[in-house]
């Protein structure tokens, strides 16, 4: 009985040991700079390679052609680290008005109700999807991205080189 309670015992303290170590971790990640995480991404550690490619979704950062890579990594959690991050910055692509309150400092304004938001996609790979799996689901991802359009800037943002010459010269007189 008293052998049963120190192995739980230990089991508990290991698990504590675990999730102190992935906490130190992500918290050391998502402060990372951009070059640091993205140097991150290809870094030979599968934990630290896991840990980025979970920040760059979290930190809402569009490195799809980063991402694309690591969902035919040979650490699962990596896989799928990548494919979370691809999902959220589908949705993002997909519900731009979303994506720039989510982006602001202040997130102001009503929050939109998710009926009304457009679901993001998800083209895999599934866990414990095999290597041809993982070479569809890249393609899928590829050819996804490839469709989408930059968003479109209204009007009112453009500003033409002439609006800055004219700026410039008002400047001076």
């Amino acid at each position: 009985m008293q052998e049963q309670a120190q192995e739980q015992m230990a089991l508990q303290q290991l698990q504590e040991l675990r999730r102190r170590y992935w906490e130190r971790l992500f918290l050391a990640t998502i402060e990372m700079s951009e070059a640091e995480l993205r140097a991150a991404l290809k870094h030979r550690s599968s934990a630290r390679r896991f840990a980025a490619a979970y920040v760059v979704g979290e930190r809402l950062l569009e490195w799809q052609d980063d991402l694309l890579p690591l969902l035919e990594d040979r650490s699962e959690a990596v896989r799928q680290a990548a494919r979370r991050s691809l999902i959220i910055l589908s949705f993002l692509i997909l519900n731009p008005d979303e994506a720039q309150r989510l982006r602001s400092p202040q997130r102001s304004g009503a929050v939109t109700p998710l009926s009304a938001l457009n679901k993001p996609v998800d083209y895999g790979p599934q866990p414990g999807a095999r290597p041809v799996a993982r070479s569809q689901a890249v393609k899928q991802w590829k050819a996804w991205w490839a469709g989408q359009k930059p968003p479109q800037l209204k009007t009112d943002q453009l500003v033409t080189i002439e609006d800055e010459k004219m700026e410039g010269v008002k400047r001076w007189r």
